[in-house]
């Protein structure tokens, strides 16, 4: 058993050593983000061409991971598989970690990342297998958030995107996962809204991890 220790302090204990990267990881990218201010914190995976990014809010097992590393195999410039930190200007900072992927997904991303077959497995805190794969294209500079975009795999599914209002984006965000970094109050509501709810938002239902490359690609230039 383990125990990680920041600046002095416990931050978790106890960690098997098959969770220890996992939980590791985790906590460099809690640390990484609360380290300057910032408006919000989005459980969203990001990539962007040329500093504009689409920004994917999900819960745990909608295929964010996934498409997110098959845009950064496409050559989107990766900003973030987990966590997508927005400052109090909209920008967001690079947080380029690992790729965590679940186990369903090893042998559809195997064709763009040969390294997924000989990688070790960890067991994640709800005990599904997952597999750490290196940031591909790690974004360098600040990005700006253009599209919101909530996907959903679904086996066998056509690709279907549908605009989303302002009201159903938030409540996806708040389904997804979200912090603050100072308390709710309507300079901070209204700031979230001016900054990232304030965007053209979008649901895709996939199944095909090609289609929806495509489709977000088409999203972004147009």
């Amino acid at each position: 058993m383990w125990q990680i220790l920041f600046n002095g302090k416990k931050v978790a204990y106890p960690v098997k050593a098959e969770t220890l990267p996992l939980v590791l990881q985790e906590n460099m990218i809690i640390a990484s983000y609360q380290s300057t201010p910032y408006l919000i914190a989005l459980h969203a995976g990001t990539v962007g061409k040329k500093g504009r990014c689409v920004v994917m809010p999900a819960q745990s097992g909608s295929g964010k991971s996934t498409l997110t590393a098959a845009l950064a195999d496409a050559g989107f410039s990766l900003y973030s598989d987990e966590i997508t930190r927005l400052d109090y200007d909209g920008k967001i900072v690079p947080l380029p970690f690992c790729m965590n992927i679940k186990e369903g997904s090893w042998s559809v991303l195997e064709n763009r990342y040969a390294s997924l077959r000989h990688s070790a497995e960890y067991l994640r805190f709800d005990g599904q297998k997952v597999k750490m794969i290196p940031p591909k294209n790690p974004a360098k500079e600040e990005g700006e958030a253009a599209i919101l975009l909530f996907p959903k795999y679904i086996e066998g599914n056509t690709t279907v995107i549908k605009k989303l209002s302002q009201c159903e984006a938030l409540h996806r965000i708040k389904e997804a996962g979200y912090q603050l970094e100072k308390p709710l109050t309507s300079e901070t509501f209204h700031a979230v809204l001016k900054k990232v709810i304030n965007r053209p938002a979008y649901l895709m239902e996939y199944g095909s991890l090609d289609e929806a490359v495509a489709k977000v690609d088409a999203l972004l230039d147009g």
